[in-house]
Formats: structure tokens, sequence, C-alpha cells
């Protein structure tokens, strides 16, 4: 089976949907021919600039197995996507940035549909990751090749995808995969049939095995370490970690703050602020380094406002650690049994922190829990084949169609 990947943003680029595809892309094409089309190869943001006029030329590459090919695009094309720049126009309501967003997803896809076409070749199945530039094209690329087109939709309610556009476009795919039930929930609201969400989670890494030595030397650090890791967006919760430290220095003045990550321009105006040694900030980090904080940490926490199924949980417990996250509805169903789930108050989380990092038995169970669940349920090998099996089913359905 040729089955192609199309997401806007692939590997070395750092974020859960890039891991996601990686991961499964990379599995699969053990037994398949795999191909990744993709707009960008790195973390810089994904401007209506860079999405149009300045859309990099990428030339075709290779990740190990998987082939990555970027979408064909010369000065006509850059010409032709120019409109998009109104996206960049003073607005102030909410529903018309989601217009004009969609608006801009649909005239890329229409522009470059036939350079789409010529990257999918004779794939028998095309899926994409979010409602965005590639999920439009492979729409309407799927017609004229009569493929499948299935979708990881990553809907955030109250924060993106949850648009009226968007779910027409879910209506349109063959099949939605949502990652927890949650999800799936949210999909059934905004009018998707029943048969076509499928609930398949995201893989966990094989393994994390990683010398803690190397975080030590680079990060001279106190005990305990609680860890913050992934891109430092306002969402994701790291300034309430960060107002949370005090409270747990009342009871353990030697704890460290590590907020390891992407910078942004509101994480770079926080920290410039604080000047305790106790905690140390960075940008993006080697995966060598990553990992082996992960190895010396003793509690992860993520207090994000807002989630689907954040990878950096997946990578705590494969390393055995506790995480420690906020209540909402999404992080409650993934982490319940193997963290805790708390309010979203600093107050709140600090207190979570000192359970876990007072109670090693309490720590043991919950990294125990979490390595269980990380082998079992969320192993590469299980997700692929699940979405293995939903591939040929779609491939069945389409040929007899």
């Amino acid at each position: 089976m040729h089955i192609v990947f199309g997401i806007e943003r692939y590997w070395p680029a750092s974020g859960g949907a890039e891991a996601y595809v990686r991961s499964i892309a990379r599995h699969l094409a053990e037994r398949h021919s795999v191909t990744i089309v993709t707009l960008v190869r790195d973390d810089n943001p994904l401007t209506p600039i860079r999405r149009s006029v300045r859309l990099p030329y990428l030339p075709v590459a290779w990740d190990g197995p998987v082939r990555i090919v970027g979408l064909r695009v010369g000065n006509r094309e850059r010409l032709l996507l120019a409109p998009i720049l109104l996206q960049m126009l003073p607005h102030q309501s909410r529903r018309l940035y989601d217009l004009m967003r969609v608006c801009a997803f649909e005239y890329f896809a229409r522009v470059l549909l036939s350079q789409f076409i010529d990257a999918v070749g004779d794939a028998d199945v095309v899926h994409t990751v979010a409602p965005w530039e590639m999920s439009h094209l492979a729409n309407r690329a799927k017609t004229k090749l009569k493929i499948p087109h299935i979708m990881t939709g990553l809907l955030h309610p109250g924060y993106w995808a949850d648009d009226s556009h968007s779910a027409k476009l879910f209506k349109h795919c063959d099949v939605i995969i949502a990652l927890l039930g949650i999800e799936k929930e949210a999909y059934l609201r905004a009018g998707v049939s029943l048969n076509r969400v499928r609930v398949v989670g995201t893989p966990s890494p094989a393994s994390i095995q990683a010398d803690r030595v190397l975080f030590h030397s680079t990060f001279p650090t106190g005990n305990p370490i609680i860890l913050f890791l992934g891109a430092k967006r306002l969402y994701k919760g790291y300034d309430v970690l960060l107002e949370a430290a005090p409270y747990v220095w009342r009871r353990i003045p030697r704890a460290t703050f590590v907020f390891l990550g992407p910078r942004s321009k509101e994480s770079i105006a926080l920290f410039s602020q604080v000047l305790d040694p106790r905690v140390i900030e960075t940008d993006k980090v080697s995966d060598e380094l990553r990992d082996s904080a992960l190895a010396a940490c003793n509690v992860l926490c993520l207090p994000s406002a807002t989630e689907i199924m954040p990878n950096v949980i997946l990578e705590a417990w494969t390393a055995g650690k506790p995480v420690v996250v906020s209540n909402i509805p999404t992080l409650a169903e993934l982490v319940t049994g193997a963290g805790l789930c708390v309010p979203r108050t600093p107050e709140m989380i600090a207190d979570a922190l000192i359970q876990v990092l007072e109670n090693q038995n309490l720590a043991d169970r919950l990294g125990a829990e979490g390595m269980r669940r990380a082998i079992q349920e969320f192993s590469v090998s299980h997700i692929a084949s699940t979405l293995e099996e939903i591939y040929y089913e779609c491939t069945q359905q389409t040929a007899v169609v």
C-alpha cells in the first residue's frame, strides 16, 4: 500500500502533530510505501507570508524509509497565492478571523491542487492532520484520484477547529481520527456521523533511555526537579507553573523548576524578570538533552488550559515519571490513574506537586502505571496497526464505490 501523510510542518520541526506523524509513518514504512507531503520543515512561524509569497522550495528528502516531498512552487504560484496576505488585515471578530482563515485555506488548495496531486502520485490513501491547507487539498484531490481521505482533526473546543467551516470539512472525510473519547464527542456534536469517527490514540516513544549526567552537567540544579516540557504558548500554562513555584518552595526550598521548549514573545518577557537560580528556562534543546531532562526530573507538570493528547505526557510515562496536570476534560480522561489532575490554579498545582515530591510511594505508583499504559495502550505498533486496518477498510469501500 502507498500511504501519504499530509502535514503543514514535518520533522525536524518539533511539536505534537509532527511527532505523531513521524512515529506512525516510520513504523508503517517497514511494510508499506510512505510519503510525507509538507510545506516546511522548521519551527519558524507559518505566517500568511510564509504560506504564500515566501512559501519555501523543499527538495525531495528522506527520513529513513519515509520519502518527504514539498509542494512544487515557483514564482507563478507564489504570485497567485498573494491574496492570502489579506489575512494580515486588522480584525476584531473571532468569526471574521475564522472566515478569513478558511477562505485562505480553500484558496491555497485551489491554486496548488495540481502540485498536490503530483506529490501524492499513486497513493492508495491520504491521511492529513488538522483542518488546514493539506486537508483542504486532500478533500479536493480525493474525488479526482478516487482515494479515501482520513483526517486526524485535532479539534480544540473553544480554541480552534470548532467552527462551522471545519465541521463541514470533517463531514467530507471518509474517517475522522479522534485521539480521545472527549474529542470524539466533539465531532459528533459537530454533525459527523458516528460510523466515521474512530478513537485512536497517539503513539508513545519506544523508550527514554537517557543519561541523567548530560542534563545535570548542562544545567546545575538542586533536587527535586519539576519539569515543564513543550512550546511556551500561554495555553500550556508555563506561567501558572511559575506562579506555583513560591508555594512549593515554602515546603521544599531546594526544588528546581525547569522550563524547556521553544520560546514565545510572551515567555521571553516573563522569564526575563525571573532572577531566582532555582528557575531554569531555555529554548528548544537537542533530543538527547530533552530525553536526559525526562530521565533526571522527579515530576512533569503540564497545567494547560486546553489540550487534545499531548505527547509529552506519554514521554514522561515512558520514562516512568509521575505527571501533574490541570483537570481539563481531555487531560482528566488521559491521565486519571497515572497522574494527578487538579484545578488550574498556582495553589492547587503546588499542592499536587508537593504530594508527589513528598510521597515516594505515590510517585512510584503513578510512574509505574503511566509506564504500563505507555507500553500497552499507546505503543506505536498498536496505534499503527489500528490505523492500518482503517486504511484497508477505506480503500476497499472506495474500490466498491
